[in-house]
């Protein structure tokens, strides 16, 4: 999937919204802050849900700003996909 950048000042105001729940890290911003570079991914997959232990994986590729889904398991149809959302869990509030 392909990310919507958002660079390190858009992205203070954005994960200061609901749509910070559903971004992807992409690098940390040059000046140390607490908000890091971020993206949307532009389809439904932004709304993947945090699970331990998750049945799908992902890489974000800073360079070319996509986001790659590998599947860890074999997923049936209809089977709900999840990731882990790492230190983003935290931030969210969302329990490992």
């Amino acid at each position: 999937a392909h990310l919507m950048a958002f660079g390190c000042e858009e992205a203070e105001a954005v994960t200061a919204t609901s749509i910070g729940a559903y971004v992807f890290y992409i690098q940390d911003c040059p000046n140390g802050g607490a908000h890091d570079h971020v993206g949307l991914a532009m389809s439904p997959i932004s709304f993947i849900n945090h699970r331990l232990p998750s049945n799908v994986a992902f890489a974000v590729n800073s360079a070319h700003l996509t986001v790659t889904f590998t599947a860890l398991a074999d997923i049936s149809a209809g089977e709900e996909l999840t990731i882990d959302y790492g230190d983003f869990a935290e931030k969210l509030g969302i329990p490992g």
